[in-house]
């Protein structure tokens, strides 16, 4: 996949007609395709080529990033558009996150279909909280968290992961603190694969944690963004955010989450 950056010259992913990047090749489209059904398509494509063998599949879906423009089910799609700024709208980003919905539930229908589902960890989360006062905002709220993205306010780094295992994993709700980086150690336990000692890894294995162990995964969590940081040790967390809207200078403060989830 590769980014407009912003210009109509080079073309960007998550649009009509979108240029994309495949084994090294740059790619446009020029059929009216849409950049998300092509990396579906592929994915799909990826299960069904594996399906008699392991697999794992990395899937960063484009959607809903900026630019936000109609997807193939809006009423104003336009087949012919090119370009990042055609139809530009924030109000496209709720028919966005609803084709993205859509996508995940294709995949998942093809592992139905090929009878996967119970053989298959499915793992989605997002990268960062809503962008509400800067880096593309799109009519996002991050309520009742403060903050969005680019900033270290839990609206920022408090997102939400979804991890599905047919026949394996109870349905419930994990609340102790994880991060992204966990997914990797998971990943690497479950595939047999253990990770070269000279490269120490920060993330945690989570499934003794989501078949019931006790206890938090992390005794501490750390993020560090441009001029921010925060750190996290069970409920407390102190942090260095960036200003909001209205707001001159960064914020210093300690934080009881399990009272105020700033």
């Amino acid at each position: 996949m590769r980014s407009g950056g912003g210009s109509d010259r080079h073309r960007a992913d998550v649009v009509a007609n979108p240029g994309l990047e495949r084994d090294g090749k740059e790619i446009d489209f020029n059929n009216g395709e849409y950049g998300p059904d092509l990396v579906n398509d592929f994915a799909i494509d990826f299960v069904r080529r594996n399906k008699s063998r392991p697999f794992f599949l990395y899937y960063p879906m484009m959607l809903t990033h900026d630019p936000y423009q109609p997807t193939p089910d809006s009423p104003d799609w336009d087949p012919k558009a090119i370009g990042e700024q055609v139809n530009r709208d924030p109000k496209h980003f709720a028919e966005m996150t609803a084709y993205m919905d859509k996508m995940v539930g294709r995949l998942v229908a093809k592992l139905e279909e090929l009878g996967l589902r119970e053989n298959t960890l499915i793992l989605f989360h997002s990268d960062n909280g809503g962008p509400i006062t800067r880096n593309a905002p799109n009519a996002s709220m991050n309520t009742p968290l403060r903050g969005g993205k680019g900033q270290t306010w839990e609206g920022g780094i408090r997102v939400p992961m979804f991890v599905k295992w047919s026949g394996h994993l109870k349905p419930g709700t994990y609340s102790q603190p994880v991060i992204q980086m966990d997914l990797t150690a998971t990943i690497l336990a479950l595939a047999g694969v253990k990770p070269d000692a000279k490269w120490p890894m920060d993330g945690v294995n989570l499934m003794p944690f989501l078949d019931g162990k006790e206890g938090q995964p992390h005794a501490m969590l750390c993020w560090d963004y441009q001029n921010q940081w925060a750190i996290r040790k069970g409920q407390w967390k102190l942090t260095l955010a960036g200003p909001e809207k209205g707001e001159k200078e960064p914020v210093i403060a300690l934080y009881d989450l399990a009272q105020d989830i700033s």
